[in-house]
């Protein structure tokens, strides 16, 4: 328990110590695309600076939901907190939805206007140092999830993602406009291109956390090696009510395993006890093993 309770320590360091440089950082990059949209003329830089708000909003959300969702279970939450990390991720996905949907938007209803002063390129340089930053961040925060387990620092990693495909038409417009004031309609379409990303980036990043919220198992897959992980346990006859259920990232495991009829009680249960040891070895992100003994008919 001790070293379950470290680790959760040092994962929400981990996500705190990610989050807060990617607040810092996306508030200088908000910044930096407002004065420079200002500066340069550029309505889809300054559009591009509102869209880096949300991830500034979601990097908050992060920052304060980390401190109780890698909360050891208690009394009344036997299973833990880390539904709390599943509501920060639909957050942050829908979030990223809203974002994709008021771009396409803009996108449309500005699909037949023209610019009447050509943008600088101060405004285009801004962009650029926006998707660098930003994919360095991605990669950065993507690695961090990983290391961490953590779904809500991957959500918010695609975020960064996102943030950087939307710079790129609002680069690509600047340029337009100064080297070709009459392509200009390429910034709109470019710009509903990324929107179409985006929201499948929302959809990729709130699908399973609803199905979590639903009660979804593991798949079929999940199911038939964590059978195969258990027959391969000696003294095992049969496995069969594999029951599982996620929340957040961690997999909870509840399954029937048969033993010979005539074996002592003691014995059984040290074979319960290697088939979840097995389990927790073998399969990621398991973090409980529920299992029954009965004899085999």
């Amino acid at each position: 328990m001790q070293n379950t309770q470290t680790e959760q320590t040092n994962e929400t360091s981990t996500v705190l110590r990610v989050t807060w440089i990617s607040l810092a950082a996306n508030i200088a990059l908000c910044a930096l695309k407002f004065t420079a949209g200002f500066l340069g003329r550029s309505q889809a830089v300054i559009a591009d600076a509102v869209h880096s708000l949300s991830d500034t909003a979601s990097d908050l959300a992060i920052i304060l939901g980390a401190r109780f969702w890698n909360q050891p279970p208690d009394k009344n939450h036997p299973y833990g907190h880390r539904r709390i990390e599943t509501m920060v991720t639909l957050i942050i996905g829908f979030m990223l939805a809203i974002a994709g949907i008021g771009l396409a938007w803009n996108a449309i209803i500005s699909i037949h206007l023209s610019s009447s002063k050509s943008p600088g390129w101060i405004a285009f340089w801004a962009a650029i140092i926006s998707i660098i930053i930003k994919e360095i961040m991605y990669r950065w925060t993507l690695r961090a999830s990983k290391q961490t387990g953590s779904i809500a620092l991957e959500a918010n990693a695609w975020h960064h993602r996102t943030d950087a495909l939307s710079s790129i038409p609002a680069a690509l417009a600047v340029a337009g406009a100064v080297l070709l004031p009459s392509w200009t309609l390429l910034d709109r379409i470019g710009a509903i291109v990324v929107s179409v990303m985006i929201l499948y980036a929302a959809f990729k990043i709130t699908r399973p956390r609803i199905a979590e919220v639903l009660e979804s198992g593991a798949s079929e897959e999940v199911k038939k090696e964590i059978e195969q992980i258990a027959k391969s346990v000696e003294g095992v006859t049969s496995i069969h009510k594999i029951r599982t259920r996620y929340v957040g990232a961690n997999l909870h495991i509840d399954l029937h395993v048969q033993v010979n009829s005539s074996m002592p009680i003691k014995e059984a249960h040290d074979i319960s006890m290697a088939v979840t040891k097995k389990l927790l070895q073998e399969l990621p992100n398991v973090f409980d093993v529920v299992v029954h003994i009965e004899p085999s008919h």
